[in-house]
């Protein structure tokens, strides 16, 4: 049995920094994930904010040639 520690403890280092490894991966592509959700947010944000403009200035181009014909 004595003979085994030895072993058993090296198993146990490695298999302890396998799961410290997996948890760094783990938290990186979670990282990865949130950035590439923002950054789609971000863009849909100035993408809407375009179209609203865009739908601002027609209707207040509209309105000035309503009020212009009266």
């Amino acid at each position: 049995m004595k003979g085994l520690e030895p072993e058993l403890h090296r198993m146990n280092t490695r298999h302890q920094q396998e799961i410290s490894d997996l948890r760094l991966l783990h938290k990186q592509e979670l990282d990865e994930l949130e950035l590439r959700a923002a950054r789609k947010t971000a863009q849909q944000m100035e993408q809407l904010r375009d179209f609203l403009t865009a739908e601002k200035e027609e209707a207040l181009a509209r309105e000035k040639e309503l009020f212009r014909q009266r």
